[in-house]
């Protein structure tokens, strides 16, 4: 049976990590902010205050290490985006090191079988880093790039129609570009709510364009640039041979501006999907 003081561990143990975890909730980042805080403590309570034997005191370690960034992916902070993802994984790893401070201790100072402990934090380590990797996007959902390929499009079933352009040339000065293909097409996005990563169909849309024309080396370089359903011309794209633009499905017609990088007009261009 369970000592109270095992019980008691677990139990505060348990507790820090909902605090923690709805403090960050309410008010985020905390838990995040609070994670090389939290693991190092909970390191400390298992190792020093529990009396249970090593192999117990790595799996409840895990344990905690686990719920915590479960907790904090799917509860206190929400879908998060890839930068979001990185300093969870960030600051777990700062936890993760700091708790060496009190295992290390704990092996020097008070550990007896010195080849059970060490087996058992390299298991651990295998364990709680597969883990990382799995749940390295966890919590997460992103739209998945258009394969620029109506051929592909069309076998994924992400097709939906041509695009039916107002004008397909755009000239400035000596440049001139022409659009030769375009097509709409579902989002696709990939959710990763569950266990395994899920593909769905968004209700976003995709405009895919491709272009031929005098491309400079970078796409910076070139000097025209675009942006949709839009006139003001800060924050334009500048064109590629490849180009996508996403829109919301309730958008029966799009208009495609064109600007120098200088910000000046070139043209508008209707666009609608072919119907027939």
């Amino acid at each position: 049976m369970l000592k109270t003081r095992n019980i008691a561990v677990f139990s505060i143990s348990i507790l820090l990590t909902l605090i923690s975890n709805y403090l960050g909730h309410t008010n985020a980042p905390f838990s995040i902010s609070a994670t090389p805080i939290l693991i190092p403590t909970i390191a400390s309570l298992l190792f020093f205050i529990s009396d249970i034997k090593v192999i117990p005191k790595f799996l409840s370690f895990i344990f905690f290490i686990i719920l915590n960034d479960l907790f904090i992916k799917n509860f206190a902070g929400g879908t998060h985006d890839s930068e979001g993802q990185a300093w969870i994984s960030a600051f777990l790893t700062i936890g993760l090191l700091l708790s060496l401070i009190p295992i290390l201790f704990y092996f020097f100072k008070k550990e007896e079988r010195k080849k059970k402990f060490i087996l058992s934090a390299l298991i651990s380590t295998v364990i709680i880093y597969f883990f990382m990797i799995f749940s390295s996007s966890f919590g997460r959902s992103w739209n998945i790039e258009s394969t620029y390929d109506l051929r592909k499009s069309k076998e994924k079933g992400l097709y939906i129609s041509d695009a039916v352009l107002s004008d397909s040339v755009i000239i400035y000065q000596n440049d001139t570009f022409n659009v030769y293909s375009s097509w709409i097409e579902a989002q696709e996005k990939s959710v990763h709510k569950t266990i395994f990563r899920e593909k769905i169909i968004s209700d976003n849309h995709i405009l895919i364009l491709k272009l031929s024309g005098p491309f400079r080396e970078s796409q910076y370089d070139n000097p025209i640039m675009y942006k949709i359903n839009d006139s003001i011309s800060r924050g334009a794209t500048h064109i590629s041979p490849s180009m996508t633009v996403g829109f919301n499905q309730s958008k029966n017609q799009l208009v495609l501006a064109f600007y120098h990088t200088n910000w000046d007009l070139i043209k508008n261009i209707s666009i609608s999907a072919n119907t027939d």
